[in-house]
């Protein structure tokens, strides 16, 4: 319903990057640590917003914008591949006359030209399936990011309580 507001679309943009690290930081923490799946949900929303470093603050920012950029450059490297394929397609339909279209894009798909639009449309298959598993690695990467800064404070702690003990 807010895609129909102007605001809506930069909240939609705002938003998909936390999703999809919350999805990813569960999946993380579901197959590493063996626990419930509501379990590493409660993580992955806690990793996101409030496990920090005694010094830094929350990590939301720096995991929201490695997420934000991640996905920029997926969708920018795909897209020359979608405009490529547009723009074969396109000129072709807007060069043929239009008595000939019928039995032209008939014979297109028999073309050389034919050809390389497939031969291109299957790359960008491919490439869009590699590029998609680097915002899992990035998400990887994320993920064992909160469990160092996770580890940390609790040993910063544990130190901290060295010579405090009472009798």
């Amino acid at each position: 319903l807010l895609m129909f507001v102007i605001v809506g679309i930069f909240l939609f943009f705002f938003i998909i990057p936390i999703i999809s690290n919350v999805m990813s930081f569960t999946l993380y923490d579901y197959f590493n640590r063996k626990e419930g799946f509501f379990s590493a949900l409660s993580y992955a929303i806690r990793s996101q917003f409030s496990y920090s470093n005694i010094n830094n603050g929350s990590p939301f920012w720096k995991y929201w914008g490695s997420t934000a950029v991640i996905m920029f450059i997926v969708q920018i490297v795909s897209g020359v591949f979608s405009f490529f394929l547009v723009f074969i397609m396109t000129g072709t339909v807007l060069t043929i006359p239009d008595a000939d279209k019928a039995t032209a894009m008939t014979g297109f798909y028999d073309s050389t030209m034919g050809m390389i639009y497939f031969a291109t449309y299957g790359i960008s298959i491919l490439v869009s399936l590699l590029l998609s598993n680097i915002m899992y690695v990035n998400a990887g990467l994320m993920y064992y990011d909160s469990r160092l800064d996770l580890h940390r404070n609790e040993d910063l702690l544990e130190i901290d309580s060295i010579g405090k003990h009472e009798i």
